[in-house]
C-alpha cells in the first residue's frame, strides 16, 4: 500500500493583504498552493497599494492564527513619524506582529539613517525583525532607486549584531551581488526572493532562468542556501508562480530546501 504524499510546508515571508476581501483571497491562495503561514507587509505610504490604518488590518487578521504582519511607519515625514514612533513598541508587543518593514527607495533615506535607530533598538529589545525593501520600486513616481541599495544594511548589521534583518527582493535587479556579500558576511542578515520573477512576457522564461542562475551564484558565494527565504509578494504576484520557481531548484538538497521553505522564517520571525 502506497504512503500518502506528504504536503510540503512553506511559509510565505512577504505578502500584501489588508482588507477582509484581500485576506480571504490570500487564504484561498495559501490553501491552493500548500502554504501554511504568511507574513503581511504593511504599506504606510500614499499611492500604490491602499491600506486601511494598521490597527484595522491587525483586527482583520486577528482570528487567522497563521497570518502575521510587519508594522511599518514613515521615516521622512517628520510629523507622522513622531506619531508612529509612539505606536512602535505597543505594536511590537503584539504576538502577530513579527517586526517592522521599511520602504527604502519609496522613501528617500538609506538603511543607516539615524532616524531609524530607535526602530532598530526597539526591534532588538522585543526580538523582532527589520525587513528592508530593496531594489526595484516599480513605477512609483516619487521613488529614488539609489536609496534602495542594500549596501547600507551592512552598517546596520554591524551596529546592531543582535538585530534580525531580512533583505526583501535581494536588491533585484541592481544589487544581487551586494546582497550576497551582506548575507554572507553578517550572521544576522537573510534575504528573500519575493517580487523578483518576471511578469508574463515573451522573455519571461529567459529572465527567470537568469534570475535562478543569479540566486544559485549567491548561494554558492554564501556556501549555503540557509540564508534564503521563500516569499512571493502576493497579491502583486501569484503564489503559484513562486512555488513552482522554488521547486525548480533541483540542485539544492531536500534538507537545505526546508530552510528556504520555512525553517529560516520560523527562526527569524519566531512563528
Amino acid at each position: 500500500m502506497k504512503k500518502a504524499k506528504q504536503k510540503q510546508k512553506i511559509i510565505d515571508c512577504h505578502v500584501h493583504a489588508y482588507t477582509n476581501k484581500q485576506i480571504k483571497n490570500l487564504l484561498l491562495s495559501m490553501e491552493k498552493n500548500g502554504i501554511s503561514k504568511a507574513v503581511i507587509m504593511y504599506w504606510p505610504l500614499k499611492g500604490g497599494m491602499k491600506a486601511p490604518i494598521f490597527e484595522k488590518v491587525l483586527k482583520n487578521i486577528k482570528s487567522h492564527k497563521n497570518l502575521f504582519i510587519a508594522f511599518s511607519l514613515r521615516i521622512t515625514d517628520d510629523k507622522i513619524h513622531k506619531e508612529q514612533i509612539e505606536q512602535l513598541e505597543p505594536a511590537l508587543n503584539n504576538k502577530q506582529v513579527i517586526g517592522v518593514k521599511l520602504y527604502l527607495g519609496y522613501e528617500h533615506f538609506f538603511a543607516n539613517d539615524q532616524r531609524c535607530d530607535r526602530i532598530y533598538q526597539a526591534c532588538v529589545k522585543y526580538g523582532k525583525a527589520v525587513i528592508f525593501h530593496t531594489g526595484d520600486t516599480w513605477k512609483y513616481k516619487t521613488a529614488i532607486i539609489r536609496y534602495a541599495n542594500p549596501i547600507y544594511i551592512d552598517d546596520v548589521a554591524v551596529k546592531y549584531p543582535d538585530l534580525k534583518i531580512l533583505i526583501s527582493h535581494m536588491g533585484n535587479p541592481c544589487w544581487i551581488k551586494e546582497t550576497a556579500e551582506i548575507i554572507y558576511k553578517n550572521e544576522n542578515v537573510f534575504a528573500d526572493f519575493s517580487g523578483t520573477l518576471s511578469f508574463p512576457s515573451k522573455l519571461e522564461k529567459e529572465y527567470n532562468m537568469n534570475l535562478k542562475k543569479q540566486i544559485l551564484e549567491l548561494i554558492a558565494y554564501c556556501s549555503t542556501p540557509r540564508k534564503i527565504m521563500f516569499g512571493s509578494d502576493f497579491f502583486l504576484y501569484g503564489q503559484n508562480q513562486y512555488v513552482k520557481f522554488l521547486n525548480g531548484f533541483k540542485d539544492i538538497s531536500k534538507t537545505d530546501l526546508e530552510y528556504v521553505k520555512h525553517k529560516n522564517a520560523e527562526k527569524l520571525f519566531g512563528i
